[in-house]
């Protein structure tokens, strides 16, 4: 990834998505987005720290929205 991400980047990102509220099909998407983002950095012997904390957040969002749509 040429552009990097600061943990105040990957804060705004997760407030963007909680007041989204999602689908969690949206939420899957982004999901294998972030995921084949993270294997071009390591295939590129890039950090993928940020990444794989984005990817964390976005799994636990993903719990959330699914008890949402469970509760509705």
């Amino acid at each position: 990834m040429k552009e990097s991400l600061t943990l105040s980047t990957l804060d705004a990102l997760h407030s963007v998505i909680a007041d989204e509220k999602l689908s969690p099909d949206t939420v899957d998407e982004l999901l294998l987005n972030l995921a084949k983002e993270i294997d071009r950095a390591k295939v590129g012997h890039e950090s993928t720290l940020l990444l794989d904390r984005l990817y964390e957040e976005v799994m636990y969002l993903k719990t959330e929205i699914i008890s949402e749509y469970e509760n509705q």
